[in-house]
């Protein structure tokens, strides 16, 4: 699954493989924020690798978290690479 974020944890886009891994179509995601999804005891971690992200532009940093799927259950997703795309600057608003 592809997820943009901006520096907020608001999802931007989100590819159609969201639907088989969690149960929402893109369009149920977008505009919302991350933290919505995740685990509450992986919020923290989840944070904390964002903001490195935004602040070493062109690292890469990993992070594993459990998000809720539509059920209402909590499914694992693997480690996620994060990485500060300069160009998405300029069209944050």
């Amino acid at each position: 699954m592809i997820l943009v974020i901006n520096g907020e944890g608001i999802m931007r886009f989100l590819s159609p493989a969201s639907e088989s891994l969690l149960g929402y179509v893109p369009e149920e995601m977008v505009g919302r924020s991350v933290f919505e999804f995740i685990h509450p005891d992986d919020a923290y971690r989840a944070k904390t690798t964002l903001q490195r992200a935004i602040t070493a532009p062109g690292e890469t940093v990993t992070v594993e978290v459990r998000a809720k799927n539509k059920c209402g259950a909590w499914r694992r997703l693997g480690e996620r690479e994060l990485e500060r795309d300069r160009r998405s600057e300029s069209r944050q608003a």
